[in-house]
């Protein structure tokens, strides 16, 4: 069955690509950066050494918090120290999707986040992240947009910088324009903080990207519908907590707004108790808009066919189920529509 789920064409919207590097290009770079050399000991085995780094750079289990998992991302995020690297990096996401059973993917990253303590430019961030992607492109049969993360926990005029950075390529970089789709704000988040990032939300929606958030994966409803009403996104990154209030509910449903949802992910940061209860099931049968992407799957030792193995197993999902949701997913990318009308056309009529 997994080659079954394997070979099914798949819509993925939310995988964040500086989350999601393959262990043997951590542990190569790493080892030449000297990042683990803490991990190591008098006689040691290789293959101690090894396992010891790998359980440092995975999350096999739940943690204690969603700002616990967010810490884990600091150790890959020293690997991400140069152009050539990042480049990489972005290639491998685009490869690994396609492995997957992926048509159309969109990958997304924080320029702020991979630079921190680096000697590295918003602007040679976001470019390498397209020639990785261009390259992938000229190899795998597979579609992909990206999307611009703002974090919310790193510095404010940092991210205000990144976001007048983007600008300025979308206006003079021919790559940069074509494969930037969306904006996005990530990391934590705290309620009298959601007015700040407006300005720069709507500075990205004027040059032309379209906007999800995340919000609502570890608050409440409340924060759903602010960023609702405040950044007017077309998506929400998780969103799961929407199921505890019926009038939020109602009015994502009224915009049409689309819950980009990722189980494990989900259940890793303690945000569900079990897989078993995430709202997936519920909140299609109240009629809302879902996807099914893995989010972080290296960081977390899944891959996408991982997330709908268990939805079949755990939810009792079934293919034409799976099929609706990601004709759905396709209708919600923020891609070019040529580019979605050519996916449609092969794999979703």
């Amino acid at each position: 069955m997994r080659e079954r789920l394997k070979s099914m064409p798949k819509v993925e919207l939310h995988r964040h690509l500086d989350g999601s590097l393959r262990f043997d290009t951590i542990f190569e770079h790493g080892q030449r950066l000297g990042i683990f050399d803490h991990l190591k000991s008098s006689g040691m085995k290789a293959e101690e050494f090894k396992r010891q780094v790998w359980n440092k750079v995975k999350i096999l289990n739940p943690m204690a918090s969603l700002q616990a998992v967010l810490d884990s991302f600091w150790l890959t995020q020293k690997v991400m120290d140069d152009e050539a690297i990042i480049e990489q990096v972005a290639f491998e996401n685009v490869e690994d999707c396609y492995r997957d059973g992926v048509v159309l993917a969109e990958l997304r990253f924080a320029p702020v986040f991979i630079a921190q303590g680096k000697k590295l430019s918003h602007a040679s961030i976001i470019q390498a992240v397209c020639r990785g992607v261009d390259k992938a492109l000229k190899k795998f049969p597979i579609q992909v947009g990206l999307i611009f993360i703002i974090p919310r926990g790193l510095d404010f005029a940092e991210n205000q910088a990144s976001t007048g950075t983007l600008v300025q390529l979308l206006q003079n970089d021919s790559l940069v324009k074509k494969y930037m789709v969306g904006a996005d704000l990530a990391d934590i988040e705290h309620f009298d903080a959601i007015p700040r990032f407006i300005p720069m939300i709507d500075e990205l929606r004027e040059c032309g990207l379209k906007i999800t958030i995340h919000s609502g994966e570890d608050t409440d409803a409340s924060f759903l519908a602010s960023s609702f009403e405040l950044y007017r996104p077309l998506r929400i990154g998780h969103g799961i907590k929407i199921i505890q209030d019926a009038k939020v509910m109602a009015k994502a449903r009224d915009l049409g707004i689309h819950f980009e949802l990722c189980p494990t992910s989900n259940y890793l940061t303690r945000c569900v108790p079990t897989l078993k209860q995430h709202p997936i099931r519920r909140m299609l049968e109240q009629g809302l808009l879902v996807s099914i992407n893995s989010d972080d799957p290296h960081l977390m030792n899944i891959d996408l066919i991982h997330e709908y193995t268990m939805l079949q197993d755990v939810h009792m999902f079934t293919l034409q189920e799976f099929f609706e949701i990601n004709k759905n997913a396709l209708q919600a990318s923020f891609l070019p529509e040529e580019n979605k009308k050519l996916v449609a056309q092969k794999y979703f009529n």
